[in-house]
Protein backbone atom coordinates (compact mmCIF):
# COMPACT_ATOMS: atom_id res chain seq x y z
CA UNK A 1 0.00 0.00 0.00
CA UNK A 2 2.84 2.39 0.80
CA UNK A 3 5.69 1.25 -1.44
CA UNK A 4 3.63 0.55 -4.57
CA UNK A 5 2.69 4.18 -5.28
CA UNK A 6 6.17 5.35 -4.24
CA UNK A 7 7.82 3.13 -6.89
CA UNK A 8 5.70 4.38 -9.79
CA UNK A 9 7.78 7.57 -10.17
CA UNK A 10 11.51 7.89 -9.58
CA UNK A 11 13.63 10.63 -8.09
CA UNK A 12 16.54 12.17 -9.98
CA UNK A 13 18.93 9.98 -7.97
CA UNK A 14 16.95 6.85 -8.82
CA UNK A 15 17.00 7.72 -12.52
CA UNK A 16 20.79 8.06 -12.30
CA UNK A 17 21.00 4.62 -10.67
CA UNK A 18 18.90 3.00 -13.42
CA UNK A 19 20.99 4.70 -16.09
CA UNK A 20 24.22 3.46 -14.45
CA UNK A 21 22.92 -0.13 -14.28
CA UNK A 22 21.80 0.00 -17.89
CA UNK A 23 25.10 1.34 -19.15
CA UNK A 24 26.96 -1.45 -17.36
CA UNK A 25 24.64 -3.98 -18.97
CA UNK A 26 25.20 -2.42 -22.39
CA UNK A 27 29.00 -2.42 -21.96
CA UNK A 28 28.92 -6.14 -21.24
CA UNK A 29 26.79 -6.77 -24.33
CA UNK A 30 29.45 -5.22 -26.57
CA UNK A 31 31.80 -8.09 -25.67
CA UNK A 32 29.07 -10.70 -26.03
CA UNK A 33 28.00 -9.54 -29.48
CA UNK A 34 31.62 -9.58 -30.65
CA UNK A 35 31.78 -13.37 -30.13
CA UNK A 36 28.50 -14.10 -31.93
CA UNK A 37 29.35 -16.45 -34.80
CA UNK A 38 28.43 -19.94 -36.04
CA UNK A 39 29.47 -22.72 -33.65
CA UNK A 40 29.24 -20.59 -30.50
CA UNK A 41 26.71 -21.93 -27.99
CA UNK A 42 24.04 -20.00 -26.12
CA UNK A 43 25.76 -21.01 -22.87
CA UNK A 44 29.05 -19.59 -24.17
CA UNK A 45 27.33 -16.22 -24.56
CA UNK A 46 25.96 -16.53 -21.02
CA UNK A 47 29.44 -17.29 -19.63
CA UNK A 48 30.90 -14.26 -21.40
CA UNK A 49 28.12 -12.00 -20.18
CA UNK A 50 28.26 -13.11 -16.53
CA UNK A 51 32.04 -12.86 -16.42
CA UNK A 52 31.95 -9.35 -17.89
CA UNK A 53 29.31 -7.95 -15.53
CA UNK A 54 31.35 -9.18 -12.56
CA UNK A 55 34.44 -7.46 -13.98
CA UNK A 56 32.44 -4.25 -14.44
CA UNK A 57 31.18 -4.31 -10.84
CA UNK A 58 27.58 -5.48 -11.02
CA UNK A 59 26.02 -6.64 -7.76
CA UNK A 60 24.35 -9.65 -9.36
CA UNK A 61 22.63 -10.94 -12.45
CA UNK A 62 18.93 -10.17 -12.61
CA UNK A 63 17.53 -12.74 -15.04
CA UNK A 64 18.84 -15.84 -16.77
CA UNK A 65 20.36 -14.36 -19.97
CA UNK A 66 18.23 -15.12 -23.02
CA UNK A 67 19.74 -15.74 -26.47
CA UNK A 68 16.71 -17.27 -28.14
CA UNK A 69 16.96 -18.58 -31.68
CA UNK A 70 13.67 -17.52 -33.22
CA UNK A 71 11.76 -19.84 -35.54
CA UNK A 72 10.73 -18.46 -38.89
CA UNK A 73 7.13 -19.50 -38.29
CA UNK A 74 4.86 -20.17 -35.34
CA UNK A 75 4.20 -23.55 -36.94
CA UNK A 76 7.83 -24.50 -36.29
CA UNK A 77 7.18 -24.33 -32.55
CA UNK A 78 7.66 -24.41 -29.68
CA UNK A 79 3.92 -24.41 -29.07
CA UNK A 80 2.22 -22.10 -26.60
CA UNK A 81 -1.15 -22.17 -24.87
CA UNK A 82 -1.91 -18.62 -26.07
CA UNK A 83 -1.02 -19.30 -29.71
CA UNK A 84 1.51 -16.47 -29.93
CA UNK A 85 5.28 -16.48 -30.32
CA UNK A 86 7.07 -18.51 -27.62
CA UNK A 87 9.38 -16.20 -25.69
CA UNK A 88 11.49 -16.53 -23.65
CA UNK A 89 12.88 -20.05 -23.78
CA UNK A 90 15.86 -21.21 -21.68
CA UNK A 91 19.41 -21.00 -23.00
CA UNK A 92 21.09 -24.32 -23.75
CA UNK A 93 24.48 -25.66 -24.91
CA UNK A 94 23.32 -25.70 -28.52
CA UNK A 95 25.51 -24.37 -31.30
CA UNK A 96 24.33 -21.35 -33.24
CA UNK A 97 24.19 -21.44 -37.03
CA UNK A 98 24.80 -18.99 -39.85
CA UNK A 99 21.77 -16.75 -40.27
CA UNK A 100 20.10 -17.58 -36.94
CA UNK A 101 17.96 -14.69 -35.68
CA UNK A 102 18.58 -14.19 -31.96
CA UNK A 103 16.29 -12.37 -29.57
CA UNK A 104 18.41 -11.13 -26.69
CA UNK A 105 17.20 -10.23 -23.19
CA UNK A 106 19.39 -9.57 -20.15
CA UNK A 107 19.18 -7.67 -16.88
CA UNK A 108 21.57 -6.93 -14.03
CA UNK A 109 21.36 -5.14 -10.68
CA UNK A 110 23.73 -2.40 -9.59
CA UNK A 111 23.37 -0.54 -6.31
CA UNK A 112 19.91 -1.99 -5.78
CA UNK A 113 18.57 -0.89 -9.19
CA UNK A 114 17.81 -2.98 -12.26
CA UNK A 115 18.56 -2.73 -15.96
CA UNK A 116 16.80 -4.29 -18.93
CA UNK A 117 18.45 -4.94 -22.29
CA UNK A 118 16.82 -6.29 -25.45
CA UNK A 119 18.00 -6.50 -29.05
CA UNK A 120 17.74 -8.71 -32.13
CA UNK A 121 20.99 -10.10 -33.53
CA UNK A 122 21.87 -12.18 -36.58
CA UNK A 123 24.54 -14.90 -36.39
CA UNK A 124 27.32 -14.74 -38.96
CA UNK A 125 30.88 -13.62 -39.63
CA UNK A 126 29.42 -10.69 -41.60
CA UNK A 127 25.78 -10.58 -40.48
CA UNK A 128 23.45 -8.49 -42.59
CA UNK A 129 19.67 -8.43 -42.43
CA UNK A 130 17.70 -9.43 -45.49
CA UNK A 131 15.46 -6.75 -47.01
CA UNK A 132 12.49 -8.33 -45.21
CA UNK A 133 14.34 -8.37 -41.88
CA UNK A 134 15.38 -4.74 -42.33
CA UNK A 135 11.76 -3.86 -43.12
CA UNK A 136 10.72 -5.45 -39.82
CA UNK A 137 13.21 -3.27 -37.99
CA UNK A 138 11.93 -0.19 -39.85
CA UNK A 139 8.39 -1.00 -38.70
CA UNK A 140 9.65 -1.52 -35.14
CA UNK A 141 11.31 1.91 -35.31
CA UNK A 142 8.06 3.43 -36.60
CA UNK A 143 6.19 1.99 -33.60
CA UNK A 144 8.78 3.39 -31.20
CA UNK A 145 8.69 6.80 -32.85
CA UNK A 146 4.89 6.92 -32.68
CA UNK A 147 4.86 6.05 -28.97
CA UNK A 148 7.64 8.48 -28.10
CA UNK A 149 5.94 11.28 -30.04
CA UNK A 150 3.05 11.04 -27.54
CA UNK A 151 5.09 10.28 -24.42
CA UNK A 152 4.60 13.16 -21.97
CA UNK A 153 2.75 13.86 -18.71
CA UNK A 154 -1.02 13.43 -18.84
CA UNK A 155 -1.05 10.94 -21.72
CA UNK A 156 -2.62 7.58 -20.85
CA UNK A 157 -1.16 4.15 -21.35
CA UNK A 158 -4.10 3.38 -23.62
CA UNK A 159 -3.19 6.29 -25.91
CA UNK A 160 0.38 4.98 -26.16
CA UNK A 161 -0.86 1.46 -26.92
CA UNK A 162 -3.22 2.69 -29.64
CA UNK A 163 -0.44 4.76 -31.21
CA UNK A 164 1.76 1.65 -31.32
CA UNK A 165 -0.98 -0.42 -32.96
CA UNK A 166 -1.70 2.25 -35.56
CA UNK A 167 1.99 2.61 -36.45
CA UNK A 168 2.45 -1.15 -36.85
CA UNK A 169 -0.02 -1.30 -39.72
CA UNK A 170 -1.75 -4.49 -40.75
CA UNK A 171 -1.21 -7.65 -38.71
CA UNK A 172 -1.10 -8.47 -35.01
CA UNK A 173 -0.60 -5.83 -32.33
CA UNK A 174 3.09 -5.00 -31.94
CA UNK A 175 3.89 -6.84 -28.74
CA UNK A 176 3.80 -10.41 -27.47
CA UNK A 177 0.40 -11.50 -26.20
CA UNK A 178 1.56 -12.66 -22.76
CA UNK A 179 3.82 -9.65 -22.16
CA UNK A 180 3.27 -5.95 -22.76
CA UNK A 181 4.12 -2.96 -24.89
CA UNK A 182 5.89 -1.35 -21.93
CA UNK A 183 6.72 -1.91 -18.28
CA UNK A 184 8.54 -0.01 -15.58
CA UNK A 185 11.95 -0.75 -14.10
CA UNK A 186 13.51 0.30 -10.80
CA UNK A 187 14.35 -1.84 -7.83
CA UNK A 188 12.66 -4.67 -9.76
CA UNK A 189 13.32 -5.58 -13.38
CA UNK A 190 9.59 -5.31 -14.18
CA UNK A 191 7.29 -3.07 -12.17
CA UNK A 192 4.53 -0.52 -12.71
CA UNK A 193 3.51 1.10 -14.97
CA UNK A 194 2.61 -1.76 -17.33
CA UNK A 195 0.92 -1.07 -20.67
CA UNK A 196 -0.74 -3.60 -22.93
CA UNK A 197 -1.28 -6.41 -20.45
CA UNK A 198 -4.31 -8.69 -20.24
CA UNK A 199 -5.71 -6.32 -17.59
CA UNK A 200 -7.28 -4.58 -20.56
CA UNK A 201 -7.93 -1.13 -21.97
CA UNK A 202 -9.71 0.24 -18.90
CA UNK A 203 -6.59 -0.45 -16.85
CA UNK A 204 -4.36 1.21 -19.45
CA UNK A 205 -6.67 4.23 -19.65
CA UNK A 206 -6.26 4.86 -15.90
CA UNK A 207 -2.47 4.93 -16.17
CA UNK A 208 -1.51 8.54 -16.81
CA UNK A 209 2.11 9.40 -17.50
CA UNK A 210 3.84 11.47 -14.81
CA UNK A 211 7.30 13.02 -14.58
CA UNK A 212 9.69 10.44 -13.16
CA UNK A 213 7.89 7.40 -14.59
CA UNK A 214 10.22 4.97 -16.33
CA UNK A 215 9.10 2.93 -19.34
CA UNK A 216 10.89 -0.04 -20.86
CA UNK A 217 9.38 -0.03 -24.35
CA UNK A 218 9.58 -3.44 -26.03
CA UNK A 219 7.53 -3.61 -29.23
CA UNK A 220 7.69 -6.75 -31.35
CA UNK A 221 7.21 -6.93 -35.10
CA UNK A 222 6.38 -10.44 -36.21
CA UNK A 223 5.69 -11.57 -39.77
CA UNK A 224 5.21 -15.30 -40.02
CA UNK A 225 8.07 -16.62 -42.13
CA UNK A 226 10.75 -14.09 -41.14
CA UNK A 227 11.48 -14.66 -37.40
CA UNK A 228 10.58 -11.13 -36.32
CA UNK A 229 12.28 -8.18 -34.64
CA UNK A 230 12.29 -7.29 -30.95
CA UNK A 231 14.27 -4.74 -28.94
CA UNK A 232 13.96 -2.75 -25.72
CA UNK A 233 14.70 0.90 -24.98
CA UNK A 234 14.31 2.65 -21.62
CA UNK A 235 12.95 6.18 -21.30
CA UNK A 236 11.96 8.40 -18.39
CA UNK A 237 8.99 10.76 -18.56
CA UNK A 238 10.05 14.38 -17.99
CA UNK A 239 8.09 17.57 -17.30
CA UNK A 240 7.46 18.12 -21.01
CA UNK A 241 8.30 14.83 -22.76
CA UNK A 242 10.84 12.07 -22.22
CA UNK A 243 14.56 11.38 -22.04
CA UNK A 244 16.52 8.19 -22.84
CA UNK A 245 18.05 6.02 -20.12
CA UNK A 246 19.50 3.51 -22.59
CA UNK A 247 21.88 4.08 -25.47
CA UNK A 248 22.91 1.05 -27.50
CA UNK A 249 23.14 0.58 -31.27
CA UNK A 250 20.81 -1.72 -33.18
CA UNK A 251 23.56 -3.51 -35.14
CA UNK A 252 23.37 -5.21 -37.57
CA UNK A 253 20.18 -3.30 -38.41
CA UNK A 254 20.51 0.23 -39.72
CA UNK A 255 18.18 3.03 -38.71
CA UNK A 256 16.76 4.95 -41.65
Amino acid sequence: TVLGPCKVTKTVDELACIRAAQRMNERAMVDVQAMLRPGVRQTDLTACFLRRIVELGADHNGIDPIWQVMPRSRADGPWTVHGDVAFPTPSAPRALHEGDVIWVDTGIHVGGYASDFGRTWIVGDDPRPTPRQQAQFDRWRAVMDAVLALCRPGVSGLELARAAIAAAGDGPKPWIEHFYLAHGVGTDSAEMPMIGTDLGERFDARQLMEPGMVLVLEPVIWDDGAAGYRAEDIVAVTDDGWMPLSDHPYDPFVAA
